[in-house]
């Protein structure tokens, strides 16, 4: 997202698609993928420990530690969000933005307006729609767990600059 303007002078002709998902649900996923990342992490770090027990510091880069919390996770995804809007607002016709809950929603009728916009077929080859087989309970996801949606509710403010309700 942010490194777009270069890429674009790479590729100027290229087309781009920006995918929106609900905030929380990315929030989120961010959080509890630094929570894997770090046990994974220190499960490793174990191990290694167990075989190198002369060797007092194992150092390494661990990503996305700093998104410790949902608000953390809320705040680069509006960075996110706000950017690509940029993006899209200044490519026009040259780029397809989609929400992630619409995908789930209809997924053959965005299909295929996505695979339009690319230039792409838009039949499968053994008949089925496109988009069979997507996991529909994944939208709005953070409705299932009350304190995600209360986090949504607090931040609800964030959530509508960029389209997102309660």
């Amino acid at each position: 997202t942010f490194t777009l303007p270069s890429w674009r002078d790479a590729f100027p002709v290229a087309k781009s698609v920006h995918v929106k998902r609900h905030g929380v649900d990315v929030a989120n996923s961010l959080v509890v993928r630094r929570e894997r990342l770090l046990a994974s992490t220190a499960e490793s770090y174990r191990k290694r420990r167990l075989m190198y027990l002369f060797r007092p510091r194992i150092s390494g880069f661990v990503p996305g530690v700093q998104l410790a919390t949902l608000d953390a996770g809320l705040d680069l995804w509006d960075a996110y969000v706000a950017e690509s809007q940029r993006h899209v607002d200044a490519l026009g016709d040259r780029a397809f933005e989609l929400r992630f809950e619409d995908l789930l929603d209809e997924p053959t009728k965005t299909l295929t307006a996505l695979a339009e916009f690319c230039d792409l077929r838009t039949t499968t080859t053994d008949g089925r729609p496109l988009g069979d087989g997507i996991r529909r309970d994944r939208k709005d996801a953070y409705l299932t767990d009350p304190e995600l949606s209360a986090f949504a509710a607090r931040r609800a403010d964030t959530l509508a600059r960029h389209g997102y309700t309660p």
